[in-house]
């Protein structure tokens, strides 16, 4: 915590000033609630919500809220005042027995619906890597994000949503890991890789290695607006 004492008689120069502002910039930026939620809309079968707690841990400043639990209520009321928020909505569709999840930016009234088709959690023993819960993200997209409109959109919010922490205080001044998205078949893919330094020979790094550590995604855009 940082206090700053200023005699109430004297007059702040420039410099005073334009430091002062500074600090509030920082402490805005910094201290604000999270922009970024998960809002849980009725049942969500147990492998997914697994699912879900795995996306929260790339994105640990993300809070998670409950629709159907009362005490999460005035948490819902913050998620409708923050117009800076992206929300990923997450529901079961009962008639087509899929869970289904929805990115939408407040501010700019962008919004895309997705099918989930399959998910795999980081709990998986097809996965042997690891990554710290603060350090920062590099993202890879490969050309189809660039070309498609529908793309565009998911881009636009799904960086939205995950670069939230950034601004938290908590945050790594480091990168450690690689969250990618390729898009195969008409369907999006995620996965998400350590970055691991490969042993030395003879004394000299011979640059780094990715080991996958979940989780794993594929889903398919149903509609979205832009």
């Amino acid at each position: 915590m940082i206090f700053l004492i200023i005699s109430k008689n004297s007059k702040p120069t420039k410099k005073m000033q334009d430091f002062l502002k500074i600090i509030e910039f920082i402490f805005k930026k910094k201290y604000t609630s999270p922009n970024s939620f998960i809002l849980v809309s009725g049942y969500i079968p147990k492998g997914f919500k697994s699912f879900l707690t795995n996306i929260n841990s790339l994105n640990p400043n993300c809070k998670i809220i409950f629709c159907s639990k009362k005490e999460n209520f005035g948490d819902i009321e913050e998620l409708i005042g923050n117009k800076n928020s992206t929300v990923l909505i997450a529901r079961y569709n009962k008639k087509r027995s899929i869970p289904e999840i929805s990115l939408k930016y407040n501010r700019k009234n962008q919004a895309i619906k997705l099918s989930v088709l399959n998910a795999i959690h980081y709990s998986s023993r097809i996965f042997f890597g690891n990554s710290d819960r603060w350090s920062r993200p590099l993202f890879i997209f490969d050309n189809f994000f660039e070309k498609r409109p529908e793309l565009k959109t998911f881009k636009v919010l799904i960086l939205s949503f995950l670069n939230s922490k950034i601004t938290d205080l908590k945050i790594a001044p480091f990168y450690d890991h690689v969250i990618a998205f390729y898009y195969i078949n008409s369907k999006i893919i995620l996965r998400v890789y350590q970055i691991s330094k490969k042993k030395k020979s003879n004394g000299i790094q011979n640059g780094f290695s990715l080991i996958e550590i979940g989780p794993r995604l594929k889903i398919r855009v149903d509609n979205y607006k832009n």
